[in-house]
Formats: structure tokens, sequence, C-alpha cells
């Protein structure tokens, strides 16, 4: 009996070193690669993907940040990635940015693998890259967010939205899903509402929709807040901007955005909101917020626990958060 407890231990012994010995190990210091376009015409776009990943990191301890130039150039994206996938204490990478830098790093990424979330290609790379690469947007998500907001505190609201394609679009849409109708709602070509501060000020919407590009959503809000209206500003993920968070820094208890986590749900693939997505940096950012969102999410901070996590992400959902809260 006694040789037989002892033969059991030993094989309990040997068990828990197998099994120790097969966890991957935890780097004391987890870094995150950025790999980007810090020069040439994409620079904007590179740079406000750092600013964004930075934004979402204010306060956070765990992650030191690397930060690479790829210049938009699939070679150098390459040799950037074959250098990064041999740190073990790299547990992730955000970029790059362009579908064809990508896929020269796919086979790299693969052959670690090396967990990759790209902000901002767009085309059917999850597949190939079994769900390390996760760049889909939804923009129903995304209104649903503001609509559920308003039709749930059954909120009398007004609606500012831009002169083009998106503000359209999105204003349309919000409309057919709030029960109430707005109570004023206007496409603006500038931030000035001077002209309509006596409607504002006899109605007094509780709640005040903007969809307009950050600089002139921060200062369409303080004419909003100036006219002394205590109205919740509703606004889209596009708001994810230092400016807008500067100036706006003292009434950010109000000013709820649609701030993105990446999310299992499916998301539907829309080219039209795409294309306008391209256009401005800001925007595209937003893939690189929640992909920093997503990698603080992860149980453990490792390539495979990462990894496992990222293939439950299949898209981007909306939060609608105080512009306060969002930064936390």
């Amino acid at each position: 009996m006694k040789h037989k407890c002892q033969l059991a231990a030993v094989v309990l012994l040997i068990f828990f070193v197998f099994i120790t010995g097969c966890q991957e190990r935890v780097p004391s210091n987890p870094k995150v690669a950025l790999v980007l376009p810090l020069t040439g015409v994409l620079a904007p776009w590179g740079k406000a993907c750092e600013q964004a990943v930075r934004l979402q990191l204010e306060g956070e301890k765990h992650f030191q940040l690397l930060v690479f130039d790829n210049r938009a150039d699939p070679e150098e994206t390459k040799r950037i990635f074959t250098l990064i996938v041999h740190k073990p204490d790299i547990v992730a990478a955000i970029g790059p940015l362009k579908c064809v830098c990508l896929q020269s790093a796919l086979p790299i990424i693969r052959e670690e693998p090396l967990p990759t979330i790209s902000p901002g290609c767009f085309q059917d790379f999850i597949k190939e890259s079994k769900g390390w690469a996760i760049p889909l947007l939804s923009e129903l998500e995304e209104i649903k967010a503001i609509a559920d907001f308003l039709n749930k505190r059954h909120l009398s609201w007004a609606l500012f939205y831009e002169n083009n394609g998106w503000g359209q679009s999105l204003s349309q849409l919000l409309q057919s899903m709030v029960k109430a109708s707005p109570s004023v709602s206007y496409m603006l070509h500038t931030a000035d509402i001077s002209t309509l501060r006596p409607q504002l000020q006899e109605v007094k919407p509780k709640a005040i929709v903007i969809f307009l590009s950050p600089a002139k959503a921060s200062l369409l809000a303080l004419q909003i807040k100036k006219i002394g209206l205590n109205s919740y500003i509703l606004g889209p993920y596009c708001f994810l901007d230092s400016q807008f968070y500067a100036v706006l820094a003292p009434i950010a208890d109000k000013v709820l955005i649609t701030t993105p986590q990446l999310s299992s749900k499916q998301a539907t693939f829309e080219k039209e909101f795409i294309k306008h997505y391209y256009t401005n940096p800001s925007w595209i950012a937003t893939c690189a917020y929640a992909a920093m969102d997503a990698i603080l999410k992860a149980p453990r901070f490792s390539r495979k626990a990462i990894k496992k996590d990222f293939k439950k992400r299949l898209s981007l959902r909306f939060n609608l958060l105080p512009v306060a809260k969002s930064q936390d």
C-alpha cells in the first residue's frame, strides 16, 4: 500500500511538471508592437492609431509600446514582423494598415504565431489568419447604442449632422430607430448655431445627437452648454480624438460617445460606410483603440491567451459611455 501511494505521488508530480512545463511563460514586462505608417502619405492615419492606443493605455502600467514605422511598404512590414515574432516579450501586434502589407506579413504571423489586429485592412483575411486579424465594423451596431439610450429614457432630442453622405446616412438610420422624432434637426455647413439659439432655448431637448467631425462637434457642444442647456450630448466613436477630449473635459460627464470594443457578434461588412471611414484618421484609429482594449481584456498577457481571446472577437460593438469613463 505504501509503495502504491509513493507511485501515485510520483505520477502526480510528473503530471504537474508536464502541465506547468507546457504552459506558456507570461513575460514580466509584456510589450505590444505598433506597426504603422508614421512617415509618407499615410502618416496621419498611422499617428492617429498610435494616439488612440496611447489614449487607451493611459494609467495602464502592464504594457510597454514598441513603435515601428513600416512606411506603408510591404517589404519593410515583412522585415519588421520577421524581427518582432522572435521576441517572446512582444505578446501582440497592432497593424499594419494596408491590406498588401498585412498579406506580406501573414506567413510570418502564422508561423509563430503572433496575435495581430490590423486596424485598417477590411479584406477577408479572417479565415486566412484564423481570426488573428479582426477589422470588422458595424454602423448599425453603433447607431443602435444611441437609439436605445434615447428610447429607454423617453428623451426629447435634437439632431445636428454633417453636410455629406456619411452624416445624412447616419441621421436617417437613427431617425428610423428612435420612436420619437427629433424636435430640432439640421444639416450643418459650419459649427455655428447662433441663429438656432432661440429655437433650442424654447424646445429644451433633453439630448442632442451630433454627427460631425470631432473638431466641429467640440465647438458645437460648447455652444450648446453656453446656451444654458443641460442636455446629454451623444456622438459616434470618431470622437475618440485628443482635440475633442481636451475641449470638452469640463463637461465630460454629460458627453457620451459610442466607445468601441471588439465583440463576438458577427457584423455586416458595409463597403459604403468604409469608404467614408478611410477619409479621416480619427475614424480609422477606432479599430486601434478597440484592439488595445481587447489585448487588455485577455485573461493572461501571453501570446496563446491573447490569440485564444482574439478568436472570440469578430467585430466591433459600441457602448455609449461618458467621455471621462471611456478613457478609464
